[in-house]
């Protein structure tokens, strides 16, 4: 099946706060410096971190410090911004100045005015910002130097971990401000049993996690294989999640609708303006927008798509991802490719005719799709009606169950627990995100012999518009 598409956009579809828990969110950062709160966070701000990566260098040096009697030169070097912002320090010699004594001036003024561009200078020691990360290695400023002064190329950066950290998390309070996030950051990981243990020690409340893994450049089939199977023994332990995941792999050729993953799903797509663009420079990695689309999934009632071209869930309503490109840095891509990644269950960025902003693809797990849980949704609407049955009858565990003489189920227990596990999905119908459900408990049931008791709980999910077609044609009468 092709890629969502619409071939009339009219009008403005509605997205619903998550209701309850369903706003939790972890973030699992792997590549990172080590760092774990024990408790979760509230909003971006209240994450406070320090660069921990050593800052890039160049040397500013005069070759000569003969006196060269000529008339006084203005000298300019130019200071580079990674945001494409330039400062210019400028500064007029003396006739008869010493050119030492110029490296001197503009080590000066580098350190003067360091709070208001992040460089700083000593001794001709030219030092970028920390947060610049691996981005100025390599890079050399601009000047209009004669050959009486040298200026090397920066070197030495290394890249800005917490700032990745940092990203992520603003990303995802920028689309919900209203969210709640556990973090967790680690220099490496063999299996992924930090999601795992992250989910345990958040007390099974998260409802998503993001996962980013900086070192991961290939292999991408074998690390959902290793995240899913994490998934599956916390949905055996009654801790179900859904995992967005993104990596620094750069290629997206894999066929995920053939792999047995469905409950993590893979962003492709970063933000080539605003601070996505500073991320993905200070690593010399792709740094998808992982963050944005966890943020816009905890925002949305369980059974929406975080999607849908309304403006609440436009994710380029600013400066970030006002533009963007794949993780191999293509901006755009024949429709025909568009529909084959997307057939091949990777989520990515979409522009529309006619509306202003950027909209992630779709919700597709690493699954087929014609498996009941290719989507995010629907995941997230069978694991939130499995959490409120579990809590609902985990009362009635080893509870007495009354017979009638010939061994069937009193009607009036049938009538009282299938009552039971329909006022616990009441509140799901309430707020539209079931659109119908049964509970239904069969009374002829061998509960002597068994000593279990059957509960068939049915649900109707409510659909979803992937495709719209409408069917336009001139008519002669309309009688």
């Amino acid at each position: 099946m092709a890629q969502p598409n619409i071939t009339i956009i009219q009008g403005q579809g509605l997205g619903l706060r998550a209701n309850g828990e369903d706003h939790i969110t972890g973030l699992l950062l792997v590549g990172g410096e080590e760092f774990s709160p024990s408790t979760p966070i509230f909003g971006a701000n209240q994450f406070i971190y320090s660069a921990v990566n050593t800052a890039s260098t160049c040397l500013l040096d005069a070759v000569s410090n003969v006196s060269i009697e000529a008339v006084a030169t203005d000298y300019k070097l130019t200071l580079k911004g990674i945001d494409g912002v330039d400062t210019i320090l400028e500064y007029k010699s003396t006739i008869g100045e010493l050119h030492t004594a110029i490296v001197t001036v503009f080590t000066d003024k580098i350190h003067k005015d360091r709070k208001k561009h992040g460089y700083d200078a000593v001794s001709g020691i030219i030092t970028g910002p920390k947060s610049f990360g691996l981005w100025l290695n390599g890079v050399t400023l601009s000047n209009n130097f004669n050959a009486f002064f040298t200026l090397d190329a920066f070197s030495g950066g290394t890249t800005d971990k917490n700032g990745v950290l940092k990203y992520q998390i603003d990303e995802y309070f920028r689309n919900n401000n209203l969210g709640q996030l556990w973090i967790k950051s680690v220099a490496t990981t063999t299996v992924y049993d930090e999601i795992y243990n992250l989910q345990v020690l958040a007390d099974g409340k998260l409802r998503q996690l993001i996962v980013l893994n900086l070192n991961s450049t290939s292999n991408r089939s074998i690390q959902l294989g290793l995240i899913q199977a994490q998934i599956d023994l916390l949905t055996t332990e009654k801790m179900p999640l859904e995992v967005i995941f993104g990596s620094a792999q750069t290629t997206f050729t894999e066929d995920l609708s053939q792999l047995s993953c469905k409950n993590v799903s893979v962003i492709v797509s970063k933000s080539t303006a605003g601070e996505g663009d500073k991320a993905t420079k200070q690593t010399g990695k792709p740094i998808v927008g992982v963050g944005s689309f966890a943020g816009l999934l905890s925002k949305v009632a369980v059974n929406l798509k975080p999607c849908e071209v309304i403006d609440s869930l436009n994710v380029g309503s600013g400066l970030e991802f006002s533009t963007f490109s794949f993780a191999d840095e293509t901006t755009t891509k024949p429709v025909s490719e568009l529909n084959d990644i997307h057939d091949r269950g990777f989520i990515y960025l979409r522009k529309f005719v006619g509306k202003q902003g950027a909209y992630f693809s779709n919700t597709n797990t690493a699954i087929s799709e014609t498996n009941d849980f290719s989507k995010i949704e629907k995941n997230r609407t069978a694991n939130k009606v499995s959490r409120l049955l579990y809590i609902a009858y985990l009362p009635y565990l080893n509870s007495s169950i009354l017979l009638n003489a010939d061994g069937t189920i009193r009607q009036e227990v049938v009538e009282t627990l299938q009552n039971v596990g329909k006022q616990a999905l009441s509140e799901m119908l309430r707020v539209n995100e079931l659109s119908a459900y049964d509970i239904v408990i069969d009374p002829n049931q061998l509960i002597l012999s068994t000593n279990t008791l059957e509960i068939q709980a049915s649900i109707v999910p409510t659909g979803t518009a992937e495709q719209i077609i409408i069917l336009q044609s001139f008519k002669t009468s309309l009688v």
